[in-house]
């Protein structure tokens, strides 16, 4: 990604934070808006304006996230805010996923090795909603439960993969972490400045995916069964 595009994406970031402290909504929402569009736009510029079909696909990701931050700004008081904004957020990681999983033609590590990561994540995962959790309804916590799966396979595939761009596996991490930072917020205790906290992580996420997928596109042209001969 070019880095002009990187500096005003993490400017509107910067700008979107200022707008929350100071309370200045519309200029919060426009804001908001702003970084999935540029996020969309530097995905197109930097492929030249060509498609290809998994690339159409992770444009629905970025729709989601668009979609997902809307709801978050007129709905985050109302009761179904929490339910409906994790069943978004877990169709946007399964969309990358399943491009993690089409780019990948085989994983280096053992599948025994693998599955023991996962479910050893998976049964820390249940112990931490059981534990953590209590006032939280079955349904969701039933939810919380799907998305830590969903996480733990993410983190099976891409942990000590050296065919991943290491900024794939970042994005993983922080948007783990910011997920942690808004069930302590919601949970344990409120902190000093916990949006700030739990949105700078989320942002970098989405960047760090992108940007590691544009790169794993380029230097490692693992692409090529989805490419059409101009293309390749």
């Amino acid at each position: 990604m070019k880095k002009e595009l990187v500096i005003a994406y993490f400017l509107l970031v910067v700008a979107e934070l200022l707008f929350y402290s100071f309370d200045l909504n519309p200029h919060f929402l426009i804001a908001k808006n702003c970084i999935p569009v540029l996020l969309v736009f530097s995905f197109v510029y930097s492929k030249n304006y060509t498609l290809n079909r998994n690339d159409k696909i992770l444009l629905a990701s970025l729709i989601l996230l668009s979609i997902g931050l809307n709801f978050s700004y007129f709905f985050h008081t109302k009761a179904f805010y929490l339910p409906i904004i994790t069943i978004t957020y877990f169709f946007e990681i399964q969309i990358q996923l399943y491009l993690i999983l089409e780019r990948l033609k085989r994983i280096n590590t053992k599948e025994s090795k693998a599955f023991t990561k996962t479910f050893l994540i998976f049964s820390l995962s249940l112990f931490i909603i059981i534990l953590f959790f209590p006032l939280f309804s079955f349904p969701l916590q039933l939810l919380f439960f799907v998305r830590v799966f969903q996480y733990a396979c993410f983190i099976s595939l891409v942990f000590g993969n050296k065919k991943l761009n290491v900024q794939i596996s970042l994005s993983l991490w922080l948007i783990i972490l910011s997920n942690v930072s808004l069930l302590v917020d919601l949970v344990l205790f409120d902190y000093n400045f916990d949006y700030a906290i739990i949105m700078i992580m989320f942002y970098s996420s989405k960047f760090f995916f992108l940007n590691g997928y544009l790169k794993m596109g380029k230097e490692e042209n693992i692409f090529l069964p989805f490419l059409t001969p101009k293309e390749k």
